[in-house]
């Protein structure tokens, strides 16, 4: 078994929990919202994917210990305009 040794432990626990707290913070003011989060074995990212009625509303990435925003309203979960 390879195991990835530049792969950092505690930055992808940091990325998770502070995707875990927006999606907490979320959910308290929207039960509507829906979450997709992606991670892959290669690096610390962690990508949070929000829908709202089928529709991706907003797409917020982890990185390095810091919040990204990249609003995209309107697309559906196929990436075709709503």
């Amino acid at each position: 078994m390879s195991t990835n040794t530049n792969f950092n432990h505690n930055m992808f626990s940091l990325n998770i929990n502070a995707a875990y707290f927006v999606i907490m913070e979320l959910k308290r003011e929207d039960h509507d919202f829906h979450f997709h989060i992606d991670t892959n074995k290669y690096d610390e990212d962690v990508i949070v994917h929000i829908f709202k009625n089928e529709n991706v509303i907003e797409i917020i990435a982890f990185k390095e210990g810091k919040k990204y925003y990249k609003s995209i309203e309107g697309e559906n979960r196929n990436g075709n305009q709503a």
